[in-house]
């Protein structure tokens, strides 16, 4: 028996150079009503991950920055405009979410096709941030800490 209603994704090609997939993690974050990235990184799959097209670290997918997963793609000469188009969808995204279904942060993932158009996958409201914790330098992962602490002070000078 099915019931309730479903959202089935089209497949995504977002493969590296090499023919594994790949995903960006997107970490938004409303400080005083305005959105701000806490930061990105990039995932490729391996092992199970790449059977099942579905990366995530938690599902063995190697996480590394930015810069790292472009120079994996096709579309790593034109990674700064793609990184700007991923933050607008990211921002706005996370604006219509928090109308609906407000939070304080989202881990928004995107796939890019290979014309190098980002394309959201899903929108978390409870994000965690280990992913961010396993890049050699943590400076974004610290980031995101104190952007939480910095709403933490500020929903207790608001209440």
């Amino acid at each position: 028996r099915v019931s309730g209603l479903y959202i089935i994704q089209e497949d995504i090609q977002s493969y590296t150079q090499n023919g594994q997939p790949f995903s960006i993690r997107v970490h938004i974050q409303k400080l005083n009503k305005n959105w701000v990235i806490g930061g990105m990184y990039g995932t490729t799959a391996t092992g199970l991950a790449t059977e099942s097209g579905i990366v995530n670290p938690h599902r063995g997918a190697t996480v590394m920055t930015i810069s790292e997963i472009f120079s994996q793609t096709t579309i790593k000469n034109h990674e700064k405009d793609t990184v700007k188009k991923i933050e607008k969808v990211a921002i706005t995204a996370a604006k219509v979410i928090d109308s609906v279904l407000p939070h304080r942060e989202y881990g928004i993932d995107f796939g890019i096709n290979q014309e190098g158009t980002p394309l959201l996958f899903e929108v978390n409201t409870t994000p965690g941030i280990i992913g961010f914790a396993q890049i050699e330098d943590k400076e974004i992962w610290r980031r995101i800490v104190e952007l939480r602490k910095i709403q933490s002070e500020s929903d207790e000078t608001n209440l």
